[in-house]
């Protein structure tokens, strides 16, 4: 990543962070990593607090020992969120983070300003 940008784990999750203002959480899809963000990150930055994170068992985040459930990676994001101090957020998901995105917006409405879902898939069991 480039400079201005903050690598970090918090709670067994990497994530990298850069910018200031309103959170945005970018959440990848199967297969792939925080790094798959660079770009977007670099464009958001200059608006934005912008995170990525790798969710569980990709990059530098470490799978648990029972296959995870989209509640599993929803738990995740909360516990991270937490850790940064972020009350509320907008969250963008590709494929696989588009459903993690929904699913942690139906279970924490109060802690999410706005989702977008890109390339959702459908009945996807992580």
């Amino acid at each position: 990543m480039a400079e201005g940008y903050h690598l970090g784990r918090l709670g067994g999750t990497g994530y990298c962070r850069a910018g200031a203002g309103p959170a945005l959480v970018l959440i990848h899809g199967v297969g792939m990593h925080a790094g798959f963000w660079a770009p977007q990150m670099a464009a958001f930055a200059s608006r934005w607090d912008v995170v990525a994170y790798d969710t569980l068992g990709h990059g530098s985040s470490a799978l648990p020992p029972q296959a995870p459930t989209l509640e599993d990676y929803a738990a995740q994001l909360l516990a991270l969120l937490d850790g940064l101090g972020l009350a509320r957020v907008s969250l963008v998901g590709h494929s696989m983070g588009a459903l993690v995105a929904l699913e942690f917006a139906l279970a924490h409405p109060e802690r999410v300003r706005a989702v977008v879902p890109m390339n959702a898939v459908y009945c996807r069991t992580p």
